[in-house]
């Protein structure tokens, strides 16, 4: 059984079951620290709180599954909305939570390096991650002003974060020279990671000689749907299960069906059942005997 609501705290607040995303996310205190820190609360563009709930959904329901497999028990799984942000808030949350300091708006930067933020180029912007005194280092010298790591302002993670205003200044004033593309290809020679900020449209496009783009996108584009899920199809291929290594199949299903290469003869003409995984039964029983199956030849082969 599966039981989504707001939250056994918030059923006292509101009528149960009358929760939805961006209600949660004012509540979880997304809200609150997303924007610029100039702004108001900005919720995010993504329903991510109907998303994490489902992903937590779904952990819930292989760890009911395997534990009914291993005790024969059923169990409730219950999905908070309000419960999924507060859960995804890790440091921000933290931050009041162990040293009572309410965290604040903070746009793209990161909250405990600089510079690794959005900064702006000729022709778009680029998130750059010089995160740790050695990749901004190689970031600076990229960049063509070495000096900067002599600067007191910026020798240092602390004095960068206390100076973030300057350091965006002459790190803009630099970039705004050259196009994005220019810059990833000067900040990913220097290691440095980095990356552009697409649109839709070009995190969708394949660019020429690019490998091609996940299932996600290849599936939304077949289907016209939008999106698929990434692992909407992973086992849907005839026999997948039965094609991978021993080790890397299921535990019922090694020592049944040996690999390909293994196997002497032709393909079986016997369909592979289902394993079904019934409650209160013992390993033993999942398991199916060898059996003889009769190749072109008229013979039999054991496997």
């Amino acid at each position: 059984m599966i039981l989504a609501d707001m939250g056994a705290e918030v059923i006292k607040l509101a009528r149960p079951g009358k929760g939805f995303d961006l209600s949660a996310q004012g509540m979880g205190g997304i809200m609150h620290v997303t924007g610029e820190p100039d702004g108001p609360p900005t919720s995010v563009s993504l329903p991510i709180c109907d998303l994490g709930t489902g992903m937590w959904a779904v952990q819930g329901i292989l760890a009911a599954l395997y534990e009914r497999q291993r005790t024969g028990k059923g169990r409730l799984v219950e999905c908070s909305l309000l419960e999924t942000p507060i859960g995804f808030s890790s440091w921000t949350s933290a931050q009041w939570l162990a040293d009572h300091e309410e965290p604040t708006r903070q746009g793209s930067r990161h909250r405990q390096n600089a510079p690794c933020q959005r900064m702006q180029t000729k022709d778009g912007y680029l998130m750059v991650g010089a995160a740790g005194e050695a990749i901004w280092a190689r970031c600076a010298k990229a960049l063509g002003h070495p000096e900067w790591c002599e600067d007191q302002r910026f020798a240092t993670n602390q004095q960068r974060m206390a100076n973030r205003g300057a350091l965006e200044a002459v790190m803009n004033a630099v970039l705004t020279t050259q196009t994005t593309t220019d810059w990833v290809e000067v900040l990913e020679a220097a290691a440095v990671p980095c990356g552009p900020v697409y649109d839709y449209a070009a995190a969708v496009r394949r660019p020429a000689g690019a490998p091609p783009r996940s299932r996600a996108i290849r599936e939304g584009r077949r289907t016209g749907r939008g999106a698929a899920h990434p692992h909407a199809h992973q086992d849907r291929r005839r026999g997948a299960g039965a094609r991978r290594r021993p080790e890397a199949r299921p535990a019922q299903r090694r020592g049944v069906w040996p690999p390909w290469s293994q196997r002497s003869g032709t393909r079986p003409t016997a369909r592979l059942r289902r394993i079904v995984i019934a409650p209160a039964r013992s390993r033993a029983s999942n398991r199916r005997p060898k059996r003889d199956y009769p190749n072109r030849r008229g013979g039999a082969d054991r496997w």
